[in-house]
């Protein structure tokens, strides 16, 4: 298990697992999900990116994902 905030290194990752943090006043729950396919690239691309996804960003994280830089 690796955890990053890097997408040049989930990128080598044989599988990418997200985690967010969900917050309902009272009680805090963590959640886990395996992102795969679109999804995934669309993850690689908000890490890249920001909020903000564009098509460089998305162009980016296919590269990455295809071993190239």
């Amino acid at each position: 298990i690796c955890i990053t905030h890097l997408p040049q290194i989930a990128a080598r990752a044989s599988r990418q697992v997200t985690v967010a943090k969900d917050d309902a006043g009272d009680h805090v729950r963590a959640r886990a999900v395996q992102v795969t396919g679109q999804a995934r690239v669309a993850e690689l691309a908000r890490m890249l990116a920001g909020e903000e996804v564009t098509p460089s960003a998305l162009k980016h994280a296919k590269a990455l994902l295809e071993g190239g830089s």
